[in-house]
């Protein structure tokens, strides 16, 4: 990936603005402090303040990867604003996201905390890995099994963001 992209990415998602890519839109999500409880023992806790980073994926970078019956079709340029490209890397994530075993996820609890067993696509953004297991779908009274693409950011991304936001 170029260089130049990864900053102007960085640059736009720590001042708050949403960026379009082929993969999907990135974002910033703010989450206020509340009272939890502590799952183990029942104690009351307060959960501070936090900035999550979000990917909602593209639908055409999802089939791409979990429908193996086609080729990928070429990314195409998001009409939103602001777009930064990273079409020279979308390829070789979709094909390596297609080779790697899907993981299996057996506690639907850990939707999508579970780290893959597998090794996994890696990007200057973070790690893209493919998840399948049991969901809680309130809507079903039979088990229901789903089939996901998981984000997660790299180190160098978590880190900006939360020197950008004084955490």
């Amino acid at each position: 990936m170029a260089a130049d992209s990864l900053s102007k990415f960085r640059k736009l998602v720590l001042r708050g603005e949403s960026v379009h890519t082929e993969f999907g839109e990135f974002s910033v999500r703010t989450y206020k402090r509340y009272e939890g409880r502590n799952p183990r023992t029942g104690e009351l806790v307060i959960v501070p303040a936090k900035h999550q980073f979000f990917l909602r994926l593209a639908d055409a970078f999802r089939n791409d990867v979990l429908d193996r019956s086609r080729p990928p079709q070429a990314p195409t340029r998001s009409t939103a604003s602001p777009h930064i490209s990273f079409a020279d890397d979308y390829f070789a994530i979709v094909a390596q996201l297609r080779r790697k075993k899907v993981t299996p996820v057996h506690d639907p609890d850990a939707w999508p905390d579970t780290a893959p067993e597998e090794p996994v696509a890696w990007h200057d953004l973070g790690w893209f890995a493919v998840f399948r297991g049991p969901d809680h779908d309130e809507h079903h009274d039979e088990p229901t099994v789903r089939t996901a693409v998981v984000f997660r950011p790299s180190d160098e991304i978590i880190e900006a963001l939360a020197t950008a936001l004084g955490e």
